[in-house]
């Protein structure tokens, strides 16, 4: 599969099948690997409060995806 030139859009990865996806720079993870890998993130979340201009809340709400 060819290198592309710019990222793809949400549409377009939603729409990419398993076979179209190119591994080829992600490293095999062997045995070793697993044994000395450590859980990351996990910690609580905590509530912020901060100002942002409508049209900046608009952008982040209609980045939600679940």
């Amino acid at each position: 599969m060819a290198k592309r030139e710019k990222p793809l859009s949400p549409e377009q990865l939603r729409a990419l099948k398993d076979e179209d996806i190119d591994f080829s720079d992600i490293p095999e993870t062997d045995e070793a690997f697993w044994r000395n890998a450590e859980l990351a993130g996990g910690g609580r979340a905590e509530r912020a409060a901060l100002r942002l201009r409508r049209a900046a809340l608009g952008f982040l709400r209609g980045s939600k995806k679940d």
